[in-house]
């Protein structure tokens, strides 16, 4: 099992995707120096920040003309953001605005969210190996057993992000 998978049909063969638990904003950051952005085409020519199996890879492909750079981990992608190695970097806002805070990163922008055909926001569910049903089953009645205040809860906590 995974704790945070979005759905993409060709993940069906092997996981069953519970309902969205919470969808999270894919943002663009930049450096303050990038110059003057004003959409997703300010990007072309440009070093692109990207994490592995992102679940937008293939769109932003599509895109074209942008240098899509692959990282493992929401850290590297980020510092390889501050010190210059990339000009740009798309992930979900509640992880960059967690390592801009933690880190004391001053000199990057959130300048745009990303907006693709069929792809705006990163949707979080909890994926189950297709071979086990009845633990889908259990995770999908614990899930909707939660009530309004407990997700709030754990929104507040775990996700949501403050100014």
């Amino acid at each position: 099992m995974i704790s945070s998978i979005s759905y993409k049909k060709e993940r069906e063969s092997f996981v069953s995707f519970t309902k969205p638990y919470y969808v999270i904003p894919v943002m663009i950051f930049v450096r303050d120096d990038f110059g003057k952005y004003e959409n997703l085409t300010s990007l072309k020519g440009k070093r692109v920040g990207i994490l592995k199996d992102v679940f937008y890879t293939k769109e932003l492909k599509k895109f074209g003309d942008i240098d899509l750079v692959t990282y493992e981990t929401y850290e590297e992608i980020t510092r390889a953001l501050v010190f210059g190695k990339i000009d740009a970097l798309m992930q979900n806002l509640p992880n960059i605005n967690y390592l801009i805070k933690k880190n004391l990163y001053s000199n990057l922008q959130l300048v745009d969210e990303l907006d693709l055909p069929g792809i705006n926001k990163e949707d979080l569910r909890f994926g189950v190996n297709i071979d086990k049903p009845i633990l889908h089953d259990i995770v999908e009645k614990g899930l909707d057993s939660i009530t309004k205040d407990e997700w709030q809860e754990l929104i507040d906590k775990w996700i949501d992000v403050k100014y």
